[in-house]
């Protein structure tokens, strides 16, 4: 089957940078966002399966971190204040705007720490075995706990158990 991803969290639509090309800034408060680029995100929290985030970064939220990476945005606002337990998927890791400054091995293992499930890794196979070895190395060295892969496990079979091939 088929499942809707709703993206891209938090907002993409007061950019000004192609983020294909560039890392992107929105500097708004959170009072800001609250009033437009979370209100379809926050409505829609409820009832969509999937989000996928944006490589954004937001300085008055996490000054260092686009959204694909932040754990203020992902795991605090998405998770914890609104208690979404969708699947989280980043935005394709080979992009600029996060492969250029933290890189596609560091960035997959950023992700999961920062509540996503799964990560947009592509390219070609030993591109892909980058960002899967640098998870599989995450999880042995004890950065990522089994509880964050059981718990996106958990999140994954239920999209994939919602949405079956026909």
């Amino acid at each position: 089957g088929v499942a809707c991803f709703v993206k891209h969290f938090p907002g993409h639509g007061d950019t000004h940078v192609d983020s294909h090309h560039a890392l992107p800034t929105v500097d708004k408060s959170r009072a800001e966002l609250n009033a437009l680029e979370l209100v379809p995100f926050k409505a829609l929290a409820s009832q969509a399966p999937a989000m996928m985030t944006a490589h954004i970064v937001y300085p008055q939220i996490d000054p260092d971190r686009p959204a694909t990476l932040s754990p203020q945005l992902i795991g605090g606002i998405l998770r914890q204040d609104w208690g979404y337990d969708g699947v989280v998927i980043t935005d394709a890791l080979m992009m600029k705007a996060v492969a250029e400054r933290f890189g596609y091995a560091k960035s997959a293992v950023m992700a999961i720490e920062a509540g996503a499930d799964m990560v947009l890794a592509q390219g070609s196979l030993a591109e892909q075995l980058v960002a899967i070895n640098a998870l599989r190395q995450a999880f042995a060295s004890g950065r990522l706990t089994p509880e964050q892969g059981e718990t996106a496990a958990r999140r994954l079979n239920r999209l994939a158990a919602a949405y079956p091939a026909r």
